[in-house]
């Protein structure tokens, strides 16, 4: 491998790394709270979850930090989705799955196309 490829490699990883820790603020913080993430915080980190497992790091960080937004500043025209799979998606299976990322080999270039969370696992479909 080249310099320049380890050299590229490397700042993924901290982008990476990144992600994943602001994912965990926000999951710390909704246990320290000792609730559910509502609506908007679970789309939030689902989205920033499946970010990464998609090598889009800086995407899944500024949805992490979405998913801080207070109620009062979320906006109102927001669709949220509507899908049985984010009833799920409560601390357990977010923390679950976000574990699986951090463990996720780091990927050298974003993966744009489809992403299947499930339970407990998260898969890029090529």
């Amino acid at each position: 491998m080249s310099p320049a490829d380890e050299l590229h490699l490397q700042q993924r990883k901290i982008e990476k790394d990144t992600a994943t820790d602001e994912i965990a603020v926000t999951l710390n913080r909704l246990m320290g709270e000792q609730r559910e993430p509502d609506p908007w915080e679970r789309v939030c980190l689902v989205r920033a979850l499946s970010e990464v497992f998609s090598g889009c790091y800086s995407l899944a960080m500024t949805d992490a930090r979405l998913a801080l937004t207070p109620p009062d500043q979320q906006t109102p025209l927001a669709t949220l989705a509507v899908d049985p799979f984010f009833d799920r998606c409560d601390l357990q299976l977010l923390s679950r799955v976000l574990r699986a990322a951090i463990v996720e080999p780091v990927q050298r270039f974003p993966h744009l196309g489809p992403v299947e969370l499930t339970d407990g696992d998260a898969r890029v479909n090529p």
